[in-house]
């Protein structure tokens, strides 16, 4: 979906704010005459200043604006409304040679919707085709600290651990038929904290390139209508990336990344203590991207291809999603062309082939039978450095 603008530097080499946005048009056709359209406009801003050598501080805004459409004609779902809004900061510390200590500080601002009512409901979108988890959480604040290594001036290794608090939230509910008349209720959420390790490497030496990170992350129990309802299990997250430069215009680049959730707690009713579920009902996820670039003067053109596998069916606990089992193949292409050092502009076109299993057949899921669609994703944007 939304890509984040290139690092360049400006002309002072100390004071640098990016500005990009990227709107993209989301539009396919799933079984029978059940159809998707989306419009998702993000939007971002980035300051990198370095007020001594010794300091470097980065700042970040993003948001954006949705607006989706999905179901049939006699049953349509429709949500409109701006995305939560997330600001990081990081400040980097270089005066100790060989060690590039940092802090950051990354805040989830609750700019978006988390009631929605009747059908606003169903318009939540797939995670896994929208890469747009939800439209609204509470207030995230998370800070980590962690350490930049230059092993080498073509290795560098990162390490760094930060915690999570979730703030809490309203969110839509259950209907409730007894007593009439039938309403749907509320629910207030308060999401449990998340302690997350990571470590990454990063190497590069003339026309190749690598890099790979690892992350683990323990997330507490979450409280529903202040109950303790779940705990999601412990995630662990690789990824890596290869690329090369076959010639000065011509570079690709292949990357891949794999996740796990390990069990989760539930509530043994009718006690409040939980349980250790006896089938994982989370899921893992495995994607693959590639991309190569041919540049020409100002101009840069190439193909694209993507490949994502949910192995089972999974339900998000924290929106109350489900998200079920698939594999989505993606090829298209993509260009920029570059006005000045300071402007340019992209342009971005894919054609998905979407397939999902069968849905789950218990309460509370609802029964969904296998499904296939196929999609187009278009985006244009542009990027503007100060």
């Amino acid at each position: 979906m939304p890509t984040k603008a290139a690092k360049q530097e400006s002309f002072d080499k100390r004071w640098q704010i990016t500005l990009d946005g990227q709107p993209t048009y989301f539009a396919g056709n799933g079984p029978g005459a059940s159809t998707t359209r989306q419009i998702f406009t993000p939007v971002g801003m980035q300051l990198v200043a370095i007020p001594t050598d010794e300091w470097k501080v980065e700042l970040g805004a993003r948001s954006g604006y949705v607006d989706i459409k999905q179901g049939t004609d006699a049953f349509k779902q429709h949500f409109g409304g701006w995305t939560d809004t997330s600001l990081t900061g990081t400040i980097t510390y270089y005066g100790i040679n060989g060690f590039l200590p940092f802090v950051s500080v990354a805040t989830n601002l609750p700019t978006g919707t988390t009631v929605l009512l009747g059908p606003q409901g169903a318009a939540k979108p797939d995670a896994d085709v929208f890469q747009i988890p939800g439209f609204g959480e509470g207030l995230n604040i998370g800070p980590t600290v962690g350490v930049n290594i230059p092993i080498t001036k073509d290795l560098l290794v990162s390490t760094g651990v930060g915690y999570t608090h979730r703030g809490g939230f309203d969110r839509d509910g259950l209907f409730v038929f007894v007593p009439p008349p039938a309403h749907q209720t509320l629910q207030h959420i308060q999401p449990g904290g998340v302690l997350t390790g990571n470590a990454s490497i990063g190497y590069q030496s003339g026309p190749l390139s690598l890099q790979g990170s690892a992350s683990y992350s323990l997330e507490e129990a979450t409280y529903i209508d202040d109950m303790v309802a779940f705990k999601t299990g412990n995630r662990a997250t690789v990824s890596g990336g290869v690329g090369y430069a076959w010639i000065e215009s011509l570079s690709s680049k292949l990357s891949a990344s794999f996740s796990h959730i390990n069990h989760n707690g539930v509530v043994n009713a009718p006690s409040i203590i939980l349980m250790v579920e006896p089938f994982n009902s989370n899921s893992d996820v495995t994607t693959v991207t590639f991309d190569t670039t041919y540049k020409i003067g100002m101009f840069a053109i190439g193909p694209t291809a993507g490949y994502l596998y949910r192995n089972h069916n999974g339900y998000d606990q924290d929106t109350l999603q489900f998200l079920p089992a698939k594999t989505k193949w993606s090829a298209g292409g993509t260009a920029q062309y570059a006005v000045t050092k300071q402007a340019s502009f992209n342009a971005r076109a894919e054609y998905i082939w979407l397939t999902t299993a069968d849905g789950p057949t218990i309460p509370p899921f609802v029964l969904t039978p296998a499904t296939a669609m196929n999609a187009w994703i278009v985006s244009l944007g542009g990027t503007l450095i100060f």
